[in-house]
C-alpha cells in the first residue's frame, strides 16, 4: 500500500534533450523523500534508460514537451497523476498554420542526415531558452558525441514531432492533470498549446509569463511537488 503523503515520480525528457535536464527536480524530491526515475533516449553519450514503477508511493508522471509521447502506454495508463510541462498533444497545427513547421522539421531532418548536429543543435538551444539566456538551459546531448544509434532516434523522434495527433495511447483521462507551459515558448505553437488545454479541460493551466519552452524558472520543482502533495489534501 502507498504511504500516505508519498509520491514516486517517473520523470520524461523531450527531444534532443536527456536525463539531466531533471537535475533541479532531485533535490526537492530528496527532501520530501520521494523518489525520481529519469528516462533517457539514449541520443548521445548516455545509456536508453527506462525506468517503471515500483511498489513505493503514488505514481506521478512527469513528463517535458515531445517526453508524453515518449512513455510506453502501460507505464502511462498506470500514474495516478500526470504533470505536462510545455507539452502538446499534437505539434504541428492543422491546415496552412502548420506549414511553416512541417518544412523546419524536414529542414532540420535533412540537416541531421547531413551531419550537422552541432549547428543544428546550437540553434535549436536558443529557441528552447529565449528569451532567457541558453547558458541557464541544462546541458543536452550537444556536450558530447552522437553515435549513429543515437542520431537514428533523434530523426526517428523529430519524425514523431511531426506525426503525433492527440493524447497518446494509454494516456490515463481519469487521473489528475496539471498543465504549466511558457506564454513566451518559441517551440509550441499557440494554436498546439490552446489545443491541449480543450483536450484537458478539467486540468488546471499554469502559464509562466516572460518564460519560453525551456520553463528556465526557479521554483518551478517545488510548484510541481507542491500540487502533487496538495493532491493528498483533496476530498
Amino acid at each position: 500500500m502507498a504511504e500516505t503523503g508519498t509520491w514516486q515520480l517517473l520523470a520524461a525528457h523531450g527531444w534532443g534533450s536527456d536525463h539531466r535536464c531533471w537535475e533541479g527536480f532531485a533535490p526537492a524530491c530528496e527532501q520530501r523523500r520521494w523518489t525520481l526515475a529519469r528516462f533517457d533516449r539514449g541520443y548521445g553519450r548516455f545509456a536508453v534508460a527506462q525506468p517503471g514503477w515500483s511498489g513505493r508511493g503514488r505514481r506521478a508522471l512527469v513528463v517535458n514537451s515531445l517526453g508524453l509521447h515518449l512513455v510506453p502506454p502501460a507505464l502511462l495508463a498506470a500514474a495516478d497523476a500526470v504533470v505536462l510541462l510545455a507539452s502538446f498533444a499534437r505539434f504541428v497545427p492543422a491546415g496552412d498554420a502548420g506549414r511553416p513547421l512541417r518544412l523546419a522539421l524536414q529542414a532540420m531532418d535533412e540537416r541531421l542526415a547531413a551531419g550537422d548536429v552541432t549547428g543544428l543543435f546550437r540553434e535549436f538551444r536558443q529557441r528552447v531558452a529565449e528569451p532567457q539566456p541558453v547558458e541557464h538551459l541544462p546541458t543536452g546531448v550537444e556536450d558530447g558525441p552522437v553515435p549513429p544509434a543515437g542520431l537514428a532516434q533523434l530523426r526517428r523522434d523529430l519524425a514523431l514531432l511531426g506525426s503525433c495527433d492527440g493524447l497518446p495511447e494509454g494516456f490515463p483521462t481519469g487521473a489528475p492533470v496539471l498543465i504549466i507551459e511558457g506564454g513566451a515558448d518559441a517551440i509550441v505553437h499557440p494554436l498546439c498549446r490552446e489545443d491541449l488545454r480543450q483536450r484537458l479541460p478539467q486540468a488546471p493551466v499554469i502559464r509562466l509569463e516572460g518564460v519560453g519552452h525551456g520553463l528556465l524558472l526557479p521554483g518551478l520543482a517545488d510548484q510541481v511537488l507542491g500540487w502533487l502533495a496538495a493532491l493528498e489534501e483533496s476530498p
